[in-house]
């Protein structure tokens, strides 16, 4: 390899930020820059120009070409709030032009990609994020999660309501191979994700069962059930659907000695008898803490982050993978 100069610290009082993709992402991305400490909404670019030039206005900064976006320095940071399926390409440009990343979940389509944007964060130093926000909420208990949970036992479920109307809103959402599918890959996955980040470990042998419950949609799931056994041994049930009466988050994990609980957000914890509740944070502030992340790793040069770093998605890309053969 290449001897690489070390990368200089660099002064970020603020961090600039260009956001691609003014969707209801994007939307959501740039509240949580606006609210982040130091954070600074420099640009926004889509395909779309009339889109960015709303969510622009919005915070009072141009809308610009997605080009200039990954490659015209206009950013400490790119924000990729963009389908699933273009997210890969655009990341590797926007870290080989001297940008951090911060990605939309799924971080990846396919453990290949995943290794890519990994390896890409390896050779130019930048840290990639990767906005799985609800990783957040274990803040009081990762140092209890240091270590696979041999023994354990989980199940996750995500409940909401979405109409054929919803996928036809946006073509994207009707093709899989950018979308990546349709409620397991969009909605399902914070809490998929969120359990594998306190199993730890990596997926062993993964099966799925999916309904296409739209004729005009044959491969966008809108149901879906899984099982998984991780290499530590623990084991996974997760379920996901369109069809609830009530919008829904929950996660149950029960080890020896310990059960987690997270809730649509508020997280309960008890270890050894002793237990604690940590009420739900607003999404945005989870959103937030995101980018403060990746700001703290800009100033101190770092390339890995302590709890969004994207290197922490091989369990939940291979799953997704797997599943969806």
């Amino acid at each position: 390899m290449a001897y690489q100069l070390p990368r200089p610290r660099r002064s970020c009082t603020t961090m600039k930020v260009v956001i691609i993709g003014a969707g209801a992402a994007g939307s959501q991305h740039a509240a949580a820059i606006a609210t982040a400490p130091g954070g600074e909404l420099t640009a926004v670019a889509d395909v779309d120009p009339e889109s960015a030039t709303r969510l622009a206005a919005q915070y009072n900064v141009p809308a610009i070409p997605v080009d200039e976006a990954v490659t015209g320095g206009r950013g400490e940071t790119v924000a990729l709030c963009i389908p699933p399926g273009d997210r890969a390409e655009l990341a590797l440009s926007a870290l080989h032009a001297g940008s951090a990343v911060v990605v939309e979940k799924p971080a990846a389509l396919s453990i290949d990609e995943l290794e890519r944007i990994v390896a890409a964060s390896d050779q130019t130093g930048l840290p990639v994020a990767v906005m799985h926000q609800h990783r957040m909420v274990l803040g009081p208990v990762w140092e209890r999660l240091r270590e696979p949970l041999a023994d354990a036992t989980a199940t996750c479920r995500t409940s909401r309501r979405r109409t054929l109307a919803h996928y036809s809103d946006r073509k994207w959402r009707q093709n899989a191979a950018l979308s990546g599918g349709g409620v397991l890959a969009h909605l399902g996955v914070h809490y998929l994700d969120l359990a594998c980040q306190v199993l730890g470990g990596q997926p062993v042998a993964v099966h799925g069962t999916f309904a296409m419950d739209h004729r005009d949609l044959p491969d966008i799931d809108t149901r879906s059930v899984l099982t998984a056994e991780f290499s530590s041994g623990a084991l996974l049930v997760a379920s996901a659907t369109t069809h609830a009466v009530q919008t829904e988050d929950h996660l149950v994990v029960e080890a020896s000695g310990l059960r987690l609980e997270v809730r649509s957000g508020t997280l309960s914890i008890e270890i050894d008898g002793k237990e604690t509740v940590v009420p739900a944070p607003p999404n945005v502030g989870l959103r937030a803490a995101v980018y403060s992340e990746v700001k703290a790793a800009l100033e101190t040069s770092a390339t890995k982050l302590p709890i969004s770093d994207v290197r922490r998605c091989g369990a939940v890309v291979r799953i997704l993978e797997e599943v969806s053969r």
